[in-house]
């Protein structure tokens, strides 16, 4: 089993022994007969270029009734919705099912889409240097067609750029 671009790929190997190539151990087996991609996603998913961070403005309201305005960068973005990154000490402003309207996606290089959120998931996590933050999993409510395709084509363009990149005709 591995990852590539956040998709499962299983395969199943009939036979598996060790050996040596260019001077290091390896596994050997023959060519797999399939390959599994575990891709449970309606949409392509696509981290944004951190050159070119996108952000998402929205107002939150708390426990307590108060609201206040958040700008927070996403750290995936797909046809059915998106995922942000917040500090945990908002993780109040954010509870499951909730509904953010009008929140104000600012893509670099193509403008603002304004979009309906509703928090599906969200999960506390820790980087390598042992900071904490909040991964909000939102999904795209009452989403016209024309702001699906504004992001569609706002994945494809930069999929094209890296794709561009990594062939080395683009710097």
């Amino acid at each position: 089993m591995t990852n590539l671009d956040s998709v499962k790929i299983q395969i199943r190997l009939p036979q598996v022994s060790s050996g040596i190539y260019q001077g290091q151990d390896v596994l050997v087996s023959t060519i797999p007969e399939a390959v599994l991609r575990l891709q449970r996603r309606d949409f392509f998913r696509l981290e944004p270029p951190a050159s070119t961070p996108i952000h998402c403005k929205l107002a939150g309201l708390s426990p307590d009734g108060t609201t206040r305005i958040f700008e927070l960068p996403l750290s995936d973005i797909s046809g059915g919705g998106i995922s942000l990154i917040a500090p945990t000490e908002i993780a109040a402003y954010f509870p499951e099912d909730s509904l953010f309207r009008q929140c104000r996606l600012e893509i670099p290089n193509d403008g603002v889409v304004q979009v309906n959120l509703r928090v599906r998931k969200s999960v506390e996590m820790s980087s390598i240097n042992g900071l904490h933050s909040l991964r909000i999993g939102c999904e795209f409510v009452n989403f016209p067609a024309s702001s699906q395709s504004f992001i569609e084509r706002y994945i494809a363009r930069i999929e094209r750029e890296r794709k561009a990149k990594d062939s080395g005709l683009m710097d």
